[in-house]
């Protein structure tokens, strides 16, 4: 049996706030690159796949 994941619910003019986050996040990622902390690149790059990820979840959902 799958468990539910509890879930807030988000007005869609917030959702322009993920696509700024992911955008901060590959910003970050680029920069951690450059200097060679793969570190940095490689958390960044986790943490800008969970926006845009949940933006197609909300969108499909709705």
């Amino acid at each position: 049996m799958t468990k539910k994941i509890p879930t807030a619910e988000v007005e869609r003019s917030k959702y322009v706030n993920y696509l700024h986050k992911a955008i901060e996040f590959r910003e970050a990622m680029e920069y951690g690159m450059h200097v060679r902390n793969w570190n940095v690149a490689s958390l960044t790059a986790i943490h800008l796949a969970f926006p845009p990820m949940m933006l197609f979840w909300f969108f499909i959902t709705a």
